[in-house]
Formats: structure tokens, sequence, C-alpha cells
């Protein structure tokens, strides 16, 4: 396997990290649609 070949494979992992740690973000943030209201009522 050649270096840039090794080099292009990190670089596509490190995409599909990424991308799956947005996702994970996003569904974090949507998990809680009001959370003003949440922390409102518990003050």
């Amino acid at each position: 396997m050649s270096i840039n070949n090794m080099t292009s494979e990190i670089e596509r992992y490190k995409v599909y990290l990424a991308a799956l740690l947005h996702d994970i973000g996003k569904f974090y943030q949507r998990a809680d649609k009001n959370p003003a209201q949440k922390s409102e009522g518990q003050n």
C-alpha cells in the first residue's frame, strides 16, 4: 500500500468520524426540545 493511498484512507476515516460526531451532537441537541422551560421549573 502506498503512502498516498494510506493518507487518503486516513482522511476518509476522519470525515466519517466527523460526520458521526456531528450526527450525535444533533441528536443530543434535539433530544430536549425546551431546555429553558426545564431549567426554569427547577429553580
